[in-house]
C-alpha cells in the first residue's frame, strides 16, 4: 500500500523513484556522456519543478531534493519567469501563456519544497512579471493560478483569497463533467484531470456536482488497457490524439481523482 491506499509493487515504486532522482536521466541518453549537473538541471527546469512536486511523501530524499531545488531557484530568469523547455513552446496556446504556466508551475514546486522567506524575493520578481493582464486559454492556467494562490496563502499565513478563480475554472466545465485542456475545445482527460486537482486542493468535496460529473466523464472515457486518450497540445497535432499527451492525460485523471479525499480512502 502507498501513501494513497493503492496497491503497489514496492520494489517497482522504489526502482522508479530511484530512477527519477538521477538527474542524467533528463536528458536522452545520447546526451549524457558530456552532461553537467548544474547545467543540466538550469535548462531542464519544467521536468525539475513536476520531480520536485511528484516526490512520494515521508521518505528520505537525501541530496537530490535540495540540488534540484536550489537548481530551480537559480534558473529564474532575470524578468522574474521561467523558460519553457523541451516541446511545451510548441503548444498550442500563446507563447506568454505557456511561460506563465511553466513559472506558475515553478513557484508551486519551490513553495511545496521549503517555504522559507528566502524564496520571497524570487516570489515577488516572478509576481510582478505574471502581472494581471494574461487571461489564459487553457484550462491548465486557471488551474494552476488556483493552485498557486492557495500555496502563496498558506506561505505568507494569509487567507486564501480563491473564491474568483474557483467560480472561473468551475465555469469553463463542460456539460458532459469534462474540462478541455483548451477550454473552447472538446473535453478531455487532461484538461479534466488537471482541474479536479486544482479544485481538489482548494477544497471540492468529492460529493459535490462537479466532482461526481468529472468523475462519470472518466469512467465512461477511459479505454479498456486503461489509458484514456487525448488529442496532442502541439499546434501540428491538428486535433490528433498522440501518444504524449495520451500518457499525460491519463495520468492526470489518475492523479485528479486521488486527490479527492474520497476516492483517495478506497
Amino acid at each position: 500500500m502507498n501513501e494513497r491506499g493503492i496497491e503497489v509493487d514496492p520494489e517497482k515504486l522504489k526502482d522508479w523513484n530511484e530512477w527519477s532522482e538521477e538527474w542524467t536521466h533528463l536528458l536522452s541518453s545520447d546526451r549524457r556522456e558530456d552532461a553537467k549537473q548544474g547545467k543540466t538541471l538550469l535548462g531542464e527546469s519544467d521536468a525539475v519543478g513536476q520531480l520536485i512536486l511528484g516526490r512520494p511523501a515521508r521518505v528520505d530524499h537525501g541530496e537530490w531534493l535540495p540540488t534540484f531545488a536550489s537548481q530551480l531557484a537559480k534558473a529564474q530568469q532575470e524578468d522574474g519567469s521561467w523558460k519553457p523547455g523541451g516541446q511545451l513552446p510548441t503548444q498550442k496556446r500563446k507563447p506568454r501563456e505557456t511561460a506563465e504556466v511553466s513559472t506558475m508551475w515553478n513557484l508551486i514546486a519551490l513553495l511545496d519544497h521549503e517555504p522559507s522567506p528566502e524564496i520571497d524575493p524570487l516570489l515577488d520578481k516572478a509576481s510582478a512579471w505574471l502581472g494581471k493582464e494574461t487571461r489564459g486559454a487553457s484550462t491548465e492556467w486557471w488551474a494552476v493560478k488556483l493552485i498557486l494562490r492557495g500555496s502563496l496563502a498558506r506561505h505568507r499565513d494569509a487567507a486564501p483569497e480563491t473564491a474568483e478563480l474557483r467560480a472561473e475554472l468551475l465555469s469553463r466545465q463542460r456539460e458532459d463533467g469534462s474540462w478541455g485542456w483548451l477550454s473552447a475545445e472538446d473535453g478531455d482527460a487532461l484538461g479534466t484531470g488537471i482541474a479536479l486537482y486544482a479544485l481538489a486542493k482548494d477544497g471540492l468535496e468529492p460529493s459535490s456536482d462537479p466532482a461526481t460529473r468529472a468523475i462519470r466523464f472518466l469512467s465512461e472515457t477511459q479505454k479498456e488497457d486503461g489509458s484514456w486518450p487525448v488529442p496532442g497540445t502541439k499546434a501540428k497535432a491538428k486535433g490528433r490524439v498522440t501518444e504524449t499527451a495520451t500518457y499525460w492525460g491519463t495520468c492526470w485523471a489518475v492523479i485528479g481523482m486521488l486527490e479527492l479525499p474520497a476516492m483517495a480512502e478506497r
